[in-house]
């Protein structure tokens, strides 16, 4: 009976310490094995899934990657006309990463993929706070989008290229301790439990 625990110990001393692989064989920018996001006070560990968001050169990314895309569309938020964000197929690699200019790879819950887009959500605590936010801003190169829908909230994204994304800027954001809430823009089936 030790032994086996000893071993299960071990285990799952190798699987937290290892970093996650994309198909490619790659590393994803700046996520760890440890892939979270914090809602209300809680941080929230994420689980892997099999496909990936990207935000990639529509005029110049092959047609062969784009028949890989299980959607594409155009976003408010990309500046850039040729610019589109979508969503690979399950399993699929996406060969050419020249024109790539964010990638994620998706997370499940419950059996379902969802999404963290270029995109996240800060709300500060006061509203002299803007300047703080301006400032992170900056430092995280990243670009505040526009005033939220509800008081003291704004809309970030990250600027493309990217190298980093919008889960870990969130996470770094909120860690700070600077704002009251700092989360990713999720988008697809996302079920909380809290």
């Amino acid at each position: 009976m030790k032994r086996f625990m000893l071993f299960f110990v071990l285990c799952s001393t190798l699987l937290i310490a290892c970093e996650p692989i994309n198909p490619n064989g790659d590393q994803y920018p700046v996520v760890s094995a440890d892939d979270y996001y914090w809602y209300k006070g809680n941080k929230i560990y994420l689980e892997r899934g099999n496909q990936e968001y990207i935000i990639y050169d529509d005029a110049l990314l092959s047609e062969i990657d784009k028949q890989k895309l299980e959607m594409s569309e155009s976003d408010s938020y990309l500046e850039e006309p040729n610019l589109k964000w979508g969503i690979t197929k399950p399993n699929t690699v996406i060969e050419d990463l020249e024109h790539v200019l964010y990638r994620m790879p998706s997370y499940t819950s419950e059996g379902t993929n969802f999404f963290v887009t270029h995109s996240f959500l800060v709300k500060l605590k006061d509203s002299d706070d803007l300047p703080i936010l301006q400032n992170m801003a900056e430092q995280y190169n990243v670009k505040i989008a526009k005033e939220g829908a509800f008081p003291l909230w704004y809309v970030l994204v990250c600027n493309l290229p990217s190298s980093s994304n919008a889960l870990d800027i969130a996470n770094r954001f909120y860690e700070s301790g600077k704002f009251a809430v700092s989360e990713p823009n999720f988008m697809g089936g996302l079920v909380l439990h809290n």
